[in-house]
């Protein structure tokens, strides 16, 4: 957890000292200031952000109630009364004026330091995370944002300059930028033919940096793999320039690549997120700088989103910048282009089409002017059903979908709206990949992997096989040798489990969503393992929402879903130490939380973030069974978090969403 930044309000200092050692005592994470009045903690908040407040309640002037209902006029840190008053009244009215905790003082010193410290700890991380979830939407409100500025948008730079202001109103982010080739000017100002730059065109933010920009050599387009960039550029824009891949920097004060960096003058640790946005006709990078602790998956899948989109939309400026050349020049560069694009008014007629779409059937693409697209590549009479270019002009935003036409191949399909002076949606530009042959790799490759897992797994299971025998055989073996074969065998078998596990994770990344009864996976997981939880005197109970017939439970899921509760109710049964194992479920708007908890021996805070990466391990276990059940579950965009149980145990919520 990071540190803890405390504000102690009490009007005897020498109660503030006292409250102040003990705390950092408690926990090395509080960072503590103190204030002996309501108006200088009113003034100290001003000045500074807090995680937590704890105040006293009788103080002259202003009391702790007041201080409350001034603080929560502003703000909704938490807040704790740490009083010696206990009177009931008090109490009420300050958890109605929105306190978050009321603590009495008195009794064992160390022990209310202990209570204390514990509370403001699960309040803070309580806020945390509505915090981080209030942060992601409104990331995903930016995204939509961002993506009405795309389709709006008809010049690169002054687009980029639009989205980077737009992308820096997310909370925590502290500078974005986009950098673009461009053409190369002379020293008067004037365009020189051919030569073009790679620099920033727009950024925004807090951070003071030096100009840079990679001169391109007059014949190379995008190929920047040629280039020599062991040029006076920025490491990091270095890297990615180089590999075409994305740069994650979680520290900058811990990177390699930071060390030296001259252009970067922001002093502030931070994190940075550097993303290739791949053009035909030119390359540019998409730059997040933001607060360290503010990266995590869900957060960097919403900024690959974010740069595909914005991938996506610079494309289809290009596009439309080609259009709006001499039609000798559309023609040269539209029919280039592998990807078939097709330009269309609202009744889907086609107006200009380029040769790889009149390739595609075997015609001229000036045949096909004139006539419905969906006659063309479906063979049908009305729109197919799903069409991103119906979407397109129903929602006037970019629309994507895989689409199989009638003589078997399958194309990922993208309409782009073309809006009028009103906004509204005019034409259409339709963007087809064939993705026939990738599809039909995809399927190859898949056999080969299940061949590769088949013949692994047979090979071992004959090596088991000799193991046994050998063991049969010998007459009499050492006690070492009984080890040595104990340990071989059982290597043998976590083979054989990993390879089952990456099987079934493979599946999962591969899979459509679909509707799950939540009761039947989870019952049907119980069942699995309730001899082994009699055998070790654990009962497992069911809460009744999970057994009720009429009770509907439905998420968003796969096929696998059952082996993620599988994982959570051995994990319980073989480590937990306890008695009791508790599975419940609660329905919220739009998601529902399965609940699986028990009494054992819990696990401690410093070990909750670990439980779930790949190889840790309370001993024994091959470190995989926890990891692959949270793999699972993300690749069905649901999640796990550990907590503790009111049991006196560990608690999973395994959060997914409602089916539709």
């Amino acid at each position: 957890m990071k540190p803890i930044k405390l504000l102690l309000v009490d009007d005897e200092s020498i109660h503030l000292d006292l409250s102040s050692e003990f705390l950092r005592k408690e926990d090395k994470g509080f960072v503590v200031d103190t204030a002996t009045s309501a108006e200088e903690a009113l003034d100290l908040i001003e000045e500074k952000e807090y995680d937590c407040i704890v105040s006293d309640y009788q103080m002259p002037s202003i009391d702790g109630l007041e201080f409350l209902e001034r603080v929560r006029n502003e703000l909704d840190t938490p807040f704790i009364m740490f009083t010696g008053k206990g009177r009931e009244e008090v109490a009420m009215e300050a958890l109605n004026l929105g306190a978050d905790r009321y603590i009495q003082k008195g009794g064992d010193v160390r022990s209310q330091f202990g209570v204390l410290s514990d509370a403001i700890k699960q309040e803070v991380r309580h806020y945390r995370t509505k915090e981080r979830e209030r942060e992601l939407e409104a990331l995903r409100r930016t995204v939509r944002e961002v993506n009405q500025v795309l389709t709006k948008g008809r010049n690169l730079v002054e687009t980029s300059k639009k989205v980077c202001d737009a992308l820096l109103e997310t909370k925590g982010y502290l500078d974005i930028s986009i950098a673009l080739e461009v053409p190369a000017y002379d020293s008067e100002g004037s365009t020189k033919q051919k030569s073009r730059v790679l620099k920033p065109v727009a950024s925004c933010g807090d951070h003071d940096r030096k100009e840079w920009e990679l001169k391109l050599d007059e014949d190379i387009k995008s190929d920047l793999g040629s280039v020599d960039i062991n040029k006076n550029i920025p490491e990091c824009f270095k890297q990615v320039i180089e590999t075409r891949e994305e740069l994650i920097i979680e520290s900058k004060k811990d990177s390699e690549c930071c060390t030296e960096c001259e252009f970067c003058l922001y002093d502030e640790d931070h994190s940075t997120v550097k993303i290739p946005i791949k053009l035909k006709e030119r390359l540019g990078i998409l730059s997040f700088c933001l607060e360290t602790d503010r990266l995590n998956e869900n957060e960097l899948t919403l900024l690959r989103e974010v740069a595909k989109d914005i991938e996506c939309g610079f494309r289809r400026m290009e596009i439309e910048e080609a259009l709006e050349e001499s039609e000798k020049e559309k023609k040269f560069i539209l029919n280039s282009l592998e990807e078939i694009i097709v330009y269309q008014n609202k009744d889907h007629e086609i107006l200009w089409a380029n040769k790889a779409a009149g390739k595609s059937v075997d015609e001229n693409s000036g045949d096909l002017k004139g006539r419905k697209c969906y006659e063309v590549w479906h063979d049908k009479e009305e729109p197919i059903e799903d069409c991103p270019v119906e979407k397109v002009m129903k929602t006037g935003e970019i629309q994507k979908n895989e689409i199989e036409t009638a003589d078997g191949k399958r194309y990922i399909i993208t309409g782009y709206p073309i809006l009028d002076n009103g906004g509204e949606v005019e034409k259409v530009i339709e963007i087809r990949m064939d993705v026939t042959e990738k599809k039909k790799r995809k399927k190859k490759e898949d056999f080969l992997h299940s061949l590769l897992r088949h013949d692994i797994k047979n090979k071992l299971q004959v090596s088991l096989g000799y193991t046994q025998l050998l063991k049969e055989d010998l007459d009499s073996l050492t006690e070492k040798h009984e080890r040595f074969i104990g340990k071989d065998w059982k290597v043998k078998h976590a083979v054989i489990d990993l390879i089952e596990k990456v099987k079934k994770v493979r599946k999962a990344y591969y899979e459509e969503l679909k509707d799950v009864d939540l009761k039947a996976v989870v019952n049907s997981a119980v069942e699995k393992y309730q001899y082994e939880a009699a055998n070790r005197s654990i009962k497992i109970e069911i809460d009744d929402e999970l057994q009720e017939n009429d009770c509907n439970l439905n998420v968003l899921g796969g096929e696998l879903m059952e082996e993620i509760f599988s994982n959570l109710v051995i994990n319980s049964i073989k480590h937990s130490e306890g008695s009791k194992l508790r599975i419940g479920a609660t329905e919220y708007k739009d998601v529902i939380v399965t609940t699986v908890e028990d009494d054992g021996k819990g696990i401690p805070d410093e070990e909750k973030d670990k439980v779930l990466k790949k190889g840790y391990t309370s001993g024994g276990g091959s470190g995989l069974g926890l990891y692959f059940a949270k793999e699972i579950a993300e690749s069905y965009d649901g999640s796990i978090e550990i907590k503790d149980s009111e049991l006196g145990g560990a608690k999973f919520d395994i959060t997914f969403k409602k089916a539709r």
